[in-house]
């Protein structure tokens, strides 16, 4: 498993308005493990078990959201 952070543009600005709760949902929903969001900005701290393509489609789901995948590494 990898744990990863993701970086949705474009969430509750401009009349988008995307809550917080429903974003958790819908990654969980779709496979991601351990989400977290910071305030309502559209970041996400997630574990995912797929590649790193599949979760940026699984991303992609959220309506009309450009998304900046990074991969954390750990640090031994």
């Amino acid at each position: 498993m990898s744990t990863y952070v993701m970086f949705l543009r474009g969430i509750n600005v401009g009349g988008v308005r995307v809550p917080m709760p429903r974003l958790r949902q819908v990654l969980t929903e779709a496979g991601a493990r351990e989400v977290t969001t910071w305030l309502a900005t559209g970041n996400v701290r997630l574990a995912f078990d797929g590649p790193a393509d599949d979760l940026k489609t699984l991303a992609e789901r959220v309506p009309e959201r450009r998304v900046r995948l990074r991969r954390l590494r750990s640090r031994a």
